[in-house]
């Protein structure tokens, strides 16, 4: 029987960590105050449904953008991307189901801690309180900015912060105050607010630590792979789809001050290099010559260019332009110009937009505050399009991940022996060549060509392959699977790792047509340079399609360069 992700793990907790907790200001420069009528709101049903339904779509598309990886995986977007079809179908009510615990719309009431140093906060309608206020002294936030709200004294001898492990409490909010000397494997979202400067580096690193911690089973503090791929553990966690593990393993990381975040990722990174050492030995493989002369790798390249609207066309309902039409007629020039600081040039692109045959008329495409809509449209307008400019070589830094494989120190020695192993007795990379070349004319056999190849073709490492594929830009190419955690940047997304499979088995079975060709794997995280620019009318703006391979074949007058994305089905672009 499969096993629920419900058994394993923890109850995630979200971490909010702030600046300013003094009632002695205006609420608004409180920022704990700030974030309480966040909560507020989404408890009493006060979210507006679409700005709800764009923050979902706005999280989707970070999480697919092919070249966000995490820090300490370099797995990627891909793995979260698997749980689009659950956020696409996540309503406010779920929300208020995991965070406030109750399903209905409802008032807070307060709980009051016996010391004062805590307050926790509940639905009148649940059975449990969901927040939790850990500030130090309580009573100021209850008299000057809690007055009205109902309260009650804690029934219970222990705190709640003390009985954290166990919860119910899914949200934690404090300052800085109460991070000495605690521990916890549950948080799994810390959100800072107005945290800052070079002063607050330490505070983060530390409440960083917080949230690195895995347990997935009680006093086993190792990844699912980890414990699956241990015969003692497999029978007590069972499987698992990746999907699934990858939330719970992950922390997030929320703040208003970038900056403060980004100088700790980078005392992190450092961290990180001190595990993890280079592979040597993994080089670029000969380009195949034609009539003597190497082939051409290009890659296509691009300029800013004036946003061309009808190829680009904004995507809103018949209804919603309808309305935003007659709300831009209704409305002065004096108006937008004073209220929103609009120039005539401005406020003149923004009624073209919305004129008829202007904008793409979709019919789910329907936005209820004008307001809002209007703001989209400007972001819209202000972004500059995308041209193609030719084509251009593809040059060193364009493939560079296989220079990034990384291995846990434990393993370098024995995976670069492995990589010694099977280069040992193979032919210089310019005899290669001129096999590949005879192959390719139809000069010898393939039986041939394989009997005079010496060499191994692959070697394996616990579940890794290392092996030459004919044709790959550097060699020699890892395999693994998704559950190998000691290296990074090698191929082992399953569709991937089946397409190279299944290209091998195809190559064996038949002569080749082209004068020359070359493939390499691109890894989006490190490999930018090569991709697709085109407009997505479903979120209106400019995307980069990054490929997981790319090919380049080349027969007489005739040159393909061809994008290949195997987990899409085979889905392709083309340039020729």
């Amino acid at each position: 029987e499969k096993t629920n992700i419900r058994e394993l793990y923890h109850l995630p907790l979200m971490l909010t960590l702030v600046n300013s907790v003094n009632t002695n200001v205006e609420k608004e420069r409180n920022d704990l105050w700030a974030f309480f009528q966040i909560l507020r709101r989404i408890a009493s049903g006060e979210i507006d449904a679409e700005l709800f339904e764009e923050a979902k779509s706005d999280l989707i598309e970070d999480w697919q953008r092919r070249n966000s990886g995490f820090v300490f995986e370099g797995r990627g977007a891909e793995h979260l991307g698997k749980n689009e079809s659950f956020m696409r179908q996540m309503t406010v009510a779920d929300v208020r189901k995991a965070v406030v615990l109750s399903c209905k719309k409802g008032a807070l009431q307060l709980i009051r801690s016996r010391d004062n140093k805590e307050l926790a906060f509940q639905m009148k309608n649940a059975d449990s309180p969901f927040a939790l206020i850990r500030i130090g002294d309580t009573s100021k936030w209850r008299k000057e900015l809690l007055a009205g709200y109902e309260e009650t004294a804690a029934m219970q001898e222990t705190s709640y912060f003390d009985g954290l492990e166990q919860g119910p409490i899914t949200l934690l909010m404090g300052s800085r105050s109460f991070f000495e000397s605690w521990d916890s494997n549950r948080p799994n979202i810390i959100n800072y607010i107005n945290i800052g400067g070079s002063d607050a580096k330490k505070f983060v690193v530390q409440s960083i630590g917080r949230g690195v911690r895995i347990e997935t089973l009680p006093g086993k503090r190792r990844r699912y792979s980890f414990l699956f791929n241990n015969s003692n553990e497999k029978a007590k966690i069972g499987e698992l789809h990746d999907g699934e593990v990858v939330l719970p393993e992950t922390l997030f990381l929320f703040a208003t001050n970038r900056n403060a975040v980004k100088s700790v990722l980078e005392v992190l990174e450092t961290e990180k290099s001190a595990m993890f050492k280079k592979l040597d030995g993994i080089e670029r493989a000969p380009v195949p010559t034609i009539d003597g002369r190497e082939m051409l790798l290009l890659i296509p390249k691009y300029r800013e260019a004036e946003k061309d609207l009808n190829q680009s066309k904004f995507a809103m309902s018949k209804g919603t332009q309808q309305r935003f039409s007659r709300w831009l007629k209704g409305t002065s020039d004096a108006v937008f110009m004073a209220r929103d600081g609009f120039d005539k040039e401005r406020l003149a692109a923004l009624e073209g937009v919305a004129q008829n045959g202007k904008c793409k008329i979709q019919s789910e495409k329907d936005y209820a505050r004008l307001p809002f809509l209007q703001e989209r449209l400007l972001s819209y307008l202000s972004k500059t399009g995308k041209a193609t400019d030719g084509i251009r070589d593809l040059e060193d830094q364009d493939v560079v991940h296989f220079r990034e494989i990384r291995v846990l120190r434990e393993h370098v020695d024995e995976i670069q022996r492995k990589i010694d192993e099977m280069k040992q007795g193979q032919l210089s990379d310019q005899d290669i060549s001129k096999l590949v070349q005879q192959l390719v004319k139809r000069e010898i056999g393939r039986d041939e060509f394989d009997q005079r190849v010496s060499g191994k073709d692959e070697v394996k490492h616990r579940d890794l392959i290392i092996k030459k594929i004919i044709g790959h830009y550097y060699f020699p190419i890892i395999l693994g699977n998704e559950k190998v955690d000691y290296i990074r940047h090698i191929i082992k997304v399953p569709s991937e790792v089946e397409f190279l499979n299944s290209l091998e088995i195809w190559l064996r079975g038949r002569s080749l047509s082209w004068d020359a060709w070359m493939f390499t794997k691109v890894n989006e995280f490190w490999d930018k340079h090569i991709y697709i620019r085109y407009y997505d009318g479903e979120v209106n703006d400019y995307r980069r399609f990054l490929p997981d391979f790319v090919f380049w074949m080349c027969k007489g007058d005739e040159y393909h360069i061809v994008f290949v994305d195997p987990q899409r089905h085979g889905a392709r672009f083309r340039l020729s």
